[in-house]
């Protein structure tokens, strides 16, 4: 159900051409817009915010442009401490 849900959700967004690739590595941003979506979630957080809008904006990026799937996926690298 999970993966469909994500699914679902990048219907939603028009976002259900993005690579697998990016996809994997954005997986746990797209579950916390079906949360949002479903009603289950809402941060205030501005470290929330401002991770949303990095994913938003490298999506679209890459929707225009698929050559910057490599650099998307590395600009949404979370470092571990």
């Amino acid at each position: 159900q999970t993966h469909q849900d994500m699914m679902d959700v990048l219907d939603v967004l028009g976002w259900h051409g993005l690579p697998n690739g990016l996809i994997t590595k954005i997986q746990e941003d797209i579950m916390g817009f079906v949360e949002e979506l479903k009603g289950q979630f809402k941060s205030a957080c501005p470290f929330v915010a401002l991770r949303r809008e990095r994913v938003t904006f490298w999506i679209e990026q890459v929707l225009q442009d698929p050559s910057l799937e490599a650099e998307a996926i590395q600009a949404l690298h979370v470092k571990g401490l």
